[in-house]
């Protein structure tokens, strides 16, 4: 076969699995959320990639016939219309290996929302405590009282610190992907860089 007809048939078989997956995403469209429907949809696609490695072996070019045999495998995308339905959402056959992970799709996200709102809420609390330190350091120094440097400054520094590194943390793990995640971000560096601004000042400062 010529490197014209190779090409030829990659972008045959390439083109049959788009159609199929686009097919699937037409039927989950409006049925349930973008980001579940994708996942569902790049869920399909994996399990076509690996039926047609454990067909073709490994590092070969899948033909036109053996696209159509794997899809041959699969249930119709018509399957997937009985979760809009508010039925149980009945698995595609070839899904049932990976149904647990489908099925915590949507814990999966809220779990990433919950990672988002406590960065963010770290952050702010975070931010408000840095900002506190230098007063609690001015009523120290003005009154001469060690026991508001260390209670009322260490107590603020020490706050900063874990809810700023806290907010960096679940910013992370919420993979940036709503407001507070990426408000959480910024506060979170923002507050450690103040934490850090703070100690070299009490450790370089003249009092």
């Amino acid at each position: 076969m010529s490197t014209a007809e190779m090409s030829m048939a990659t972008n045959t078989a390439r083109a049959l699995i788009e159609a199929r997956l686009e097919t699937v995403e037409r039927a989950l469209f409006g049925r349930i959320s973008r980001a579940e429907r994708l996942d569902i949809v790049g869920e399909v696609e994996s399990r076509i990639d690996e039926l047609l490695r454990e067909r073709c072996g490994l590092g070969n070019e899948p033909t036109r016939e053996d696209v159509l045999a794997v899809l041959a495998k699969l249930d119709p995308p018509e399957a997937y219309l009985d979760f809009g339905s508010g039925e149980e959402f009945r698995m595609p056959r070839f899904e049932r290996p990976v149904r647990y992970a489908l099925s915590e799709m949507v814990p999966a996200d809220e779990r990433l929302r919950k990672h988002a709102f406590v960065s963010g809420a770290c952050g702010i609390v975070g931010l408000l405590a840095a900002l506190a330190a230098p007063l609690a350091f001015f009523v120290a120094v003005q009154t001469d009282s060690t026991l508001i440097f260390f209670g009322g400054v260490g107590f603020c520094a020490l706050t900063s610190l874990v809810t700023g590194t806290a907010a960096l943390i679940f910013a992370g793990l919420s993979r940036l992907k709503s407001p507070w995640a990426i408000t959480g971000l910024v506060l979170g560096v923002v507050t450690e860089m103040l934490v850090l601004i703070g100690m070299l000042t009490l450790m370089f400062g003249d009092y």
